[in-house]
């Protein structure tokens, strides 16, 4: 048997998420293990052991019992180990990835949803202060609900596109379209530059907390807005800054798309929060793949946070 302190499958799948992992091991060190050829005494390796033993016993918990032929070694396990200690990340920076894990309960709610995009830019830009962020987006609520006080879907729109894309000046990033940085709301709220899911997502926190409106993310390969109010639907280009049409919101994705892409029952799908975050991490990861950046491999490790139900 082999020790459990030689075993790298261990750790790689642990940290990034993998739940395929079935083992068995011993309770104590094999006399032949790396441990003794690396100059470790017994009880060091005996230590060694113990603490990938803890870390083995989540994945036994939440594993089904028909998934280990040899049944005995489960209950003992579960018997003798203390309760694993909280993940941590191996590439992803402490602060990111605990800011999305506190996130994840509250995903589907607009705050959820903004410190879930938060967190994401907390592991490239240590100085993200998400406090500052809530306030500066705030103070834009604010003056949309003193600016027009009319609960008409139009106006309320009318208001908001007047104050992000013409007052304050928030754009689609065309001359770097593919910069990591789009999807850094600390980032875009003092740029004034992103793309469509990070512009979208300051349109529908300050839509949400406006009040009366309820913003969705369109599940498609060009993302759009749209914007419900009781009976009242319209969509929204962030992007672009455009406000369209339903009949203007599907010609522009079957413009923009691949038509093997676009659903001829549901053209314009709506999104969760969760998939929303799916899709920012997704290409970014992408993205840092391209640039042979080892941050793939953070992504990666939030993307797992999200998979977790």
């Amino acid at each position: 048997m082999p020790c459990l302190s030689n075993s790298p499958c261990l750790w790689r799948r642990r940290r990034f998420g993998l739940r395929s992992l079935v083992l068995s091991v011993e309770m104590r060190p094999s006399r032949g293990c790396c441990c003794a050829s690396a100059g470790v005494t017994a009880a060091e390796s005996q230590m060694l052991c113990s603490h990938r033993i803890r870390i083995l016993v989540t994945i036994l918990r939440n594993a089904s019992p028909a998934a280990f032929p040899a049944a005995p070694i489960a209950p003992l396990f579960l018997d003798c180990i203390m309760p694993s200690p909280r993940p941590e990340p191996a590439v992803c920076t402490k602060r990111a990835f605990h800011r999305m894990q506190a996130e994840l309960s509250r995903l589907e709610s607009t705050d959820g949803l903004l410190f879930g995009a938060t967190a994401i830019a907390m592991h490239s830009m240590g100085d993200v202060d998400q406090v500052s962020i809530d306030r500066d987006i705030q103070r834009l609520v604010d003056r949309a609900r003193h600016r027009n006080p009319v609960l008409t879907i139009r106006s309320r729109i009318e208001t908001i596109h007047a104050i992000l894309c013409q007052e304050e000046g928030f754009s689609g990033n065309y001359r770097a379209f593919n910069s990591p940085l789009n999807y850094f709301t600390s980032f875009v709220i003092t740029c004034k530059r992103g793309n469509a899911l990070s512009l979208g997502l300051f349109y529908k926190v300050i839509a949400e907390r406006l009040g009366g409106l309820r913003v969705y993310g369109i599940d498609t390969p060009y993302f759009l807005l749209r914007v419900h109010s009781k009976d009242q639907v319209a969509y929204v280009d962030p992007f672009r800054g455009e406000i369209l049409s339903q009949e203007k919101a599907i010609g522009r994705v079957v413009n923009e798309c691949d038509a093997a892409k676009i659903n001829a029952d549901d053209p314009l799908p709506t999104m969760t929060n969760r998939r929303w975050l799916q899709l920012m991490l997704t290409e970014l990861r992408d993205i840092y793949r391209a640039m042979e950046s080892e941050d793939a491999l953070a992504m990666e490790e939030l993307l797992d946070l999200l998979d977790e139900k």
